[in-house]
């Protein structure tokens, strides 16, 4: 098989992000290493015995079996021989981040953009760190001004980007086009995609519509935004493991910004990953 017929990204697991492990196939399409898509299921395991996939979210009831998918098995195979495996991943010319430090090197820096901030909510730390004091600041009138809890990026997002967001409280982070509405939160409208974050777990939200999202709840999420390919990805990040919550595929027609709703006597705090990667 000709190496340029074989797609890695395409081949790879988006729970553990390696090459496919005994691929299987879940009912509504996509493929997942079997131990994979069975620890998550066992991780997600309600009473309402309801299962979803992590990549769109689709639900079933009873838990499906997964079945086994020759196929992939058989491409997983030519992409070794091809000598596309992990080890040469980063021969490509835009390889597919399989672990944090993949993440990292396309790590982005995120600041707010005063202007667009609540004026209930406090800027610091360099305007990294957003908090809801619930009280009103002295900033001055900017049609630009959220009426909501809410605050963008300063930087436009484009090509591909990473940045992480350590929070508390109840908190929405989010991708959104500039011109997002000023009066309604992140994910109730078709300009913003916004993963809801509070103590009993997650939830995705895209104009107006909700999906649960189950599984161990983290301080740190990671947002990997691949502009051209439609693609943003929200992880659960705890040391260097990294955990798939929700992705999205759309077609992006605008540079998006990076933003945050933050709840009352809550913060956000968007990580400096740049200095990470000096210090390494």
């Amino acid at each position: 098989m000709a190496r340029s017929s074989v797609d890695p990204a395409a081949l790879s697991c988006s729970v553990c992000l390696e090459e496919l492990k005994e691929p299987v196939t879940i009912p509504c399409g996509h493929s997942y290493c079997s131990s994979c898509i069975n620890s998550h299921w066992d991780t997600e395991e309600t009473e309402r015995k309801v299962y979803s996939c992590p990549q769109c979210r689709h639900s079933f009831s009873p838990r499906p079996v997964p079945y086994k998918s020759i196929m992939l098995a058989v491409l997983v195979e030519e992409l070794k021989k091809c000598g596309l495996t992990a080890d040469h991943r980063y021969t490509q010319k835009n390889p597919l981040p399989r672990c944090r430090d993949d993440f990292l090197r396309y790590a982005r820096d995120i600041t707010m953009d005063l202007n667009t901030t609540s004026k209930k909510l406090m800027l610091s730390d360099g305007n990294r760190r957003v908090t809801n004091v619930g009280k009103k600041q002295s900033y001055p009138a900017d049609p630009d001004r959220f009426e909501v809890y809410q605050v963008l990026s300063a930087e436009e997002l484009t090509g591909r980007c990473y940045w992480e967001v350590e929070w508390r409280g109840l908190v929405r982070i989010t991708a959104a086009y500039r011109d997002t509405d000023r009066h309604k939160w992140f994910g109730n409208n078709e300009k913003s995609w916004a993963l809801f974050c509070y103590r009993d777990g997650f939830s995705f939200v895209f104009n107006r519509g909700w999906s649960k999202i189950s599984g161990p709840v983290r301080s740190r999420i990671g947002v990997y935004l691949d502009h051209s390919a439609g693609a943003l990805s929200f992880y659960s990040v705890q040391g260097q493991t990294m955990r798939l919550l929700h992705k999205v595929h759309t077609q992006f027609t605008r540079p998006l910004h990076a933003g945050v709703y933050v709840g009352l006597n809550s913060t956000a705090h968007f990580s400096k990953l740049k200095e990470t990667l000096s210090q390494d």
